[in-house]
């Protein structure tokens, strides 16, 4: 995008590549910057910087004291968005307290929800597997492939056709050693 604009600070025309640009040249730029220091516009403007970081923390601050919250105030302080907290109201995870059209949160019941949510259940066979894991016992995706010359997708679909165990630790896929040579034959063997 290529704008015509006038520079703030020596009023040349130019063609501005953005919408914000304001000057020229990188000099304009630090001369007008100058003038503006002098002048007090900088400190100003720092001024109220500070002033929204205050109003900012202070906000901050009363929301993390406070013993009851609105949605709005929910929202920021879990970091969801108003659709998810109405859905956890409405499939009662979250208790609320209606006054009149208003509705009340009690931050104790914000934190036994996160406490009810927080724990996962992992089946006893993916204990098992994790913990009687050998990698020795195991071929990696990447290893089947390169020894028997089968493509990523024939090696899913005959895994998924013979109901085949897959272990999956992080990113990585690992089946065992002995299932693959019941299907596909000895490595040493091709």
């Amino acid at each position: 995008m290529k704008i015509s604009k006038n520079c703030i600070y020596c009023g040349k025309e130019f063609v501005a590549h953005r919408l914000t640009t304001k000057y020229c040249s990188p000099d304009c730029n630090k001369k007008h910057y100058k003038i503006r220091i002098k002048k007090g516009e900088i400190s100003e403007s720092q001024q109220n910087e500070k002033a929204i970081k205050e109003s900012i923390y202070k906000q901050q601050y009363l929301l993390n004291n406070k013993a009851h919250l609105s949605i709005k105030e929910t929202c920021e302080l879990l970091g969801l968005s108003r659709s998810t907290i109405y859905r956890l109201i409405k499939d009662q995870k979250l208790k609320v307290l209606k006054i009149g059209a208003r509705i009340i949160i009690h931050r104790s019941d914000i934190e036994d929800m996160i406490k009810s949510h927080s724990k996962t259940y992992i089946p006893d066979q993916v204990e098992n597997i994790k913990a009687n894991f050998n990698i020795n016992n195991y071929y990696y995706i990447g290893e089947i492939i390169n020894l028997y010359g089968i493509s990523e997708k024939g090696l899913y679909s005959l895994l998924i056709n013979h109901l085949v165990d897959k272990v999956q630790i992080g990113s990585y896929t690992y089946v065992l050693k002995t299932d693959i040579k019941k299907l596909l034959g000895n490595p040493e063997n091709l």
